[in-house]
């Protein structure tokens, strides 16, 4: 999302519109990060905050992805996180 929704705090010239554009045509629209520092619903309320509306099954991070392969993969197994609170209310949600 950061550098074509967003960059920093400050968004993309016309990309909210172009992105409601897309979703008035009936195209499924899915928001997608690397950036692990936090949570789906925080991307929710930046979304927003830029005129988009998302589901949480609509917003992927690379923290969203990693819990879920842990709980698929390695259910009911502690881990120790190192890495910042997005990561944590992921493994939580999971």
């Amino acid at each position: 999302m950061d550098g074509v929704i967003w960059k920093g705090d400050e968004p993309i010239q016309r990309a909210s519109d172009t992105i409601n554009q897309l979703i008035q045509n009936n195209k499924k629209i899915i928001y997608i990060t690397n950036n692990s520092t936090k949570s789906r619903k925080s991307y929710i309320e930046k979304l927003k905050k830029f005129n988009l509306n998302a589901e949480i099954d609509n917003v992927h991070s690379s923290s969203s992805i990693a819990a879920f392969f842990l709980k698929n993969n390695y259910p009911n197994t502690k881990c120790y996180v190192i890495g910042m609170s997005g990561i944590c209310e992921e493994l939580q949600e999971q």
